[in-house]
């Protein structure tokens, strides 16, 4: 140690940058890891960190060098970087500044991230046909998340700034490490089974896919799936993407976002609840003129004035239809016994007895009527029914016209 030499943070993070920017193996490296936390930033820039299974290193990548990349790095890619190791001066932080980058492989979480997405997609479980809306109006939320992370407080403090009258119901659960899409998948089961809230969200602030992995887990988004109450995922930044987000009823980019989905503004629902009020005041004032002026219509009718005037004219009404029908029936009686005493004297008249007073005569063989020359021969016995008895002869000569 060098007596009396007191240095300066800016000297000590200084020192430090030197001799790694020297140092042969830390200033021209390849790394292979898997990429962690990934983010462009605006300027460019990109941000992430590259793991294994027993450490991470943050690093950067500036935007003049990713115009070689031929890929679009996320959460969960293997990759072999070329880099060297150095000190971020303001804030004493060393990292991995990356020169290039290719890719190895597919990460084992992002493996199972799409190896379960393929599968959930493929039950049905991101079917828009099941997703349920969200109330418009709501009285109590349930947020499924960490009790003390930025997202539980975003949450309330959006929804209270818009309608202070919705009940928060705030259900601690761990969103990160073992057993935490457990816990999360319980609360949501024992939300819906004690009816809660008309409406949960569930979610986290950002991070990395490791962070993130309670909402990719099946356990959660099977209690997604099955809750009766609407839920709102609201899980990372908006470039995060997890498996509970696919299977809500509805995904926010950010918890922020969440509150104001399952809030409507105070002031609409009173705006919204004074026009219905309108509606339904002028709906049953109409209503009510108008069946006022039915009754006074009906009270003004000469019938309910003088009801037994219209009782009189009714029933001398009746006595005219009785008389109608009266003379109808004898006229059509009349006309049935002209038609029967017609049709008696035509069937008289055409009877045998007619015919035989009128000189004519049947004759018969064998009790047959004889109608033709040709149904007898000579010698043969017949009988000739005169009006007043019958002759019998035998035919001795047949002559045909």
């Amino acid at each position: 140690m060098i007596d009396n030499v007191i240095l300066t943070v800016r000297d000590v993070n200084k020192y430090i940058k030197t001799l790694l920017d020297y140092d042969e193996l830390l200033s021209n490296l390849r790394v292979e890891g898997e990429v962690s936390n990934y983010k462009r930033h605006s300027s460019g820039h990109l941000y992430f960190s590259i793991k294994d299974n027993s450490g991470k290193i943050n690093c950067v990548m500036f935007k003049s060098d990713t115009y070689s990349l031929a890929f679009e790095p996320m959460d969960g890619m293997k990759v072999i970087i070329e880099g060297y190791v150095s000190v971020f001066e303001r804030n004493g932080n060393y990292q991995l500044y990356v020169k290039s980058m290719k890719k190895k492989g597919i990460g084992r979480l992002y493996e199972e991230y799409n190896r379960l997405l393929e599968e959930l997609k493929a039950q049905g479980y991101f079917d828009q046909d099941k997703k349920k809306s969200i109330p418009s109006f709501v009285d109590t939320v349930a947020v499924v998340t960490s009790p003390t992370g930025a997202a539980v407080r975003d949450i309330i403090s959006v929804i209270k700034r818009r309608n202070k009258n919705i009940k928060i119901i705030v259900c601690p659960v761990t969103v990160q490490g073992e057993g935490s899409g457990e816990e999360v998948a319980q609360m949501i089961y024992d939300i819906n089974r004690l009816k809660l809230a008309d409406v949960i969200i569930t979610g986290r602030g950002g991070g990395s896919i490791e962070e993130l992995w309670a909402f990719n887990e099946r356990v959660v988004a099977q209690a997604v799936f099955d809750s009766a109450i609407p839920v709102v995922s609201a899980v990372g930044h908006e470039t995060d993407f997890t498996i509970c987000d696919f299977v809500a009823d509805f995904r926010a980019p950010t918890p922020s976002v969440a509150g104001e989905v399952v809030s409507e503004p105070l002031d609409n629902i009173v705006y919204t609840v004074d026009v219905y009020e309108k509606k339904i005041n002028n709906s049953l004032k109409g209503l009510i003129d108008k069946y006022t002026e039915k009754l006074n219509n009906i009270i003004n009718k000469p019938v309910m004035k003088r009801p037994n005037a219209y009782i009189e004219n009714m029933e001398q009404y009746i006595d005219t239809l009785k008389d109608n029908i009266d003379l109808s029936l004898y006229n059509k009686i009349n006309l049935l016994k002209h038609k029967v005493d017609s049709s008696e004297k035509l069937i008289h008249s055409l009877s045998a007895v007619s015919v035989l007073e009128r000189g004519f005569a049947i004759v018969e063989s064998n009790n047959k009527v004889i109608t033709s020359v040709n149904d007898v021969n000579v010698k043969d016995e017949i009988s000739i029914r005169m009006k007043d008895g019958k002759l019998n002869s035998v035919i001795s000569e047949i002559e045909g016209e």
